[in-house]
């Protein structure tokens, strides 16, 4: 947090039990990816209602740049068309490069609210 939003961290902490309960309700929805049998990333999504919204995703800075985040996010789509979603929802920050890979896999903007613009794919 300190690296990416360091206005945010003061709010993230006081968050850390909502996050943790989101986490822990969702546990069926992660997926860690891995490089050469090590972590590299990882996302979390979950159902709300007839949409699946990514919670979270996160490659670490050593396997940018190598598809992995092209494949996370893939795996989210297919996983919550599977689950039966209508249609899945992300939010991401204004400034961050990931937009490109979430417009060309056809994610229309929607709202912007609070720094983050949301975006949404249909899966019908």
């Amino acid at each position: 947090m300190r690296a990416i939003e360091p206005e945010h961290e003061q709010r993230w902490l006081m968050a850390t039990g909502r996050h943790l309960d989101l986490w822990t309700a969702n546990l069926g929805h992660a997926v860690l990816a891995e490089a050469d049998g090590e972590p590299a990333g990882y996302e979390l999504w979950m159902a709300d209602g007839d949409q699946a919204v990514l919670v979270t995703i996160h490659v670490l800075a050593e396997h940018r740049r190598h598809g992995l985040g092209a494949r996370l996010l893939a795996r989210f789509i297919d996983d919550a068309r599977t689950a039966g979603a209508a249609a899945v929802v992300l939010s991401v920050k204004d400034a961050n490069p990931a937009v490109r890979l979430q417009q060309s896999r056809g994610f229309e903007r929607g709202d912007d609210r609070d720094g983050y613009r949301t975006y949404a794919l249909p899966l019908a």
